[in-house]
């Protein structure tokens, strides 16, 4: 992937990624730096680890490498998007680009496409200050079971820039449909099966997480300050 300076980046198939240099004669690569992101995010004792989620590929869609890419080239001291835990209502406005929807004194509301999947952007603030921010999937199907590939996608992505997850879970209420995955959106949809998957750096808590009832799904992707939101 490229990023928008034109720098190349490696996306791997396991969740990592580098920038390089690439010979256009020989196709030969050049590593700049060691890999970024590895999995080395803080385990809890209570979460149920993912041990073999580093040894499944990861293949990355066009639209997931360019979203990947436009973020890579964002800052990484950020906590989010550009904007950092602890910022005023003012300041995140003055750093967010994208079209404001709603403004009300706890929350902003912003539009947004991810990797191509309609979606809102919702900023909470506590005392005036950035405790934690959202993406929520603003879009309907009439097939449920496209839900699931929307969740499938949307963890690949968050895997693509943050490492594999320590949590992937999927908590079964009825297992009906459990040994059908076609059916697993549809599940999600009728309140059956709930699914979630937890990062965790220095600073944040990542979480996306699909759930539903009469027969709506709805995926939420948190992004929640590790110490202001105590």
């Amino acid at each position: 992937a490229k990023t928008k300076d034109g720098k190349t980046v490696l996306l791997k198939n396991n969740g990592t990624w580098e920038y390089v240099e690439i010979d256009p004669k020989t196709n030969k690569i050049t590593r700049l730096q060691p890999p970024h992101l590895n999995n080395s995010f803080q385990k809890s004792g209570t979460s149920i680890s993912n041990k073999n989620a580093s040894k499944r590929p990861v293949n990355f869609s066009n639209k997931e490498m360019a979203s990947i890419a436009d973020e890579l080239n964002i800052k990484k001291d950020y906590d989010f998007r550009n904007v950092n835990w602890g910022m005023t209502v003012q300041q995140v406005k003055n750093s967010e680009k994208l079209r404001l929807i709603t403004e009300e004194d706890k929350f902003l509301e912003y539009e947004y496409t991810l990797i191509g999947i309609r979606c809102k952007i919702f900023y909470y603030f506590r005392s005036n200050l950035l405790i934690k921010a959202q993406y929520r999937i603003n879009r309907k199907h009439h097939d449920p079971a496209n839900f699931n590939r929307d969740y499938l996608a949307l963890k690949r992505y968050l895997i693509g820039l943050h490492g594999d997850p320590y949590t992937d879970q999927d908590t079964w209420y009825d297992n009906q449909y459990k040994s059908d995955k076609t059916k697993w959106g549809f599940a999600v949809s009728i309140g059956f099966l709930t699914r979630i998957a937890i990062w965790k750096n220095n600073r944040s808590k990542i979480i996306i997480e699909m759930l539903g009832e009469n027969h709506k799904a709805f995926i939420h992707i948190k992004f929640t300050s590790l110490d202001i939101s105590r």
